[in-house]
């Protein structure tokens, strides 16, 4: 399926079943009056915000499929290390 034919089938996410994470797809938006616009978006669980890329033909015939997942929740940052998680040194073993 070309990216303008499944844009036409209403379909707004599309990815390839050869990307490594399953996750990951294109986010295709209407330019208007129901043109098919020059940009998508990349999305990635590895990427902090969506990736634009220019698509220059959207009807190259190539192995897309839609996507219906939602993206999983962006990994939050580790809290900081609690003082009972720190290994305990000799000296504070010896002062207890």
């Amino acid at each position: 399926m070309t990216i303008d034919e499944a844009f036409k089938a209403g379909h707004t996410k599309l990815r390839l079943e050869k990307w490594a994470l399953p996750e990951d797809h294109i986010e295709l938006y209407d330019a208007g009056n129901g043109y098919l616009g020059p940009w998508v978006h990349f999305h990635s669980p590895l990427l902090d915000k969506p990736h634009p890329i220019f698509i220059g033909d959207a009807e190259q015939e190539i192995d897309w499929v839609p996507y219906s997942a939602a993206l999983p929740p962006q990994p939050q940052p580790r809290p900081a290390e609690s003082d009972a998680a720190k290994p305990v040194t000799k000296e504070q073993e010896n002062s207890r």
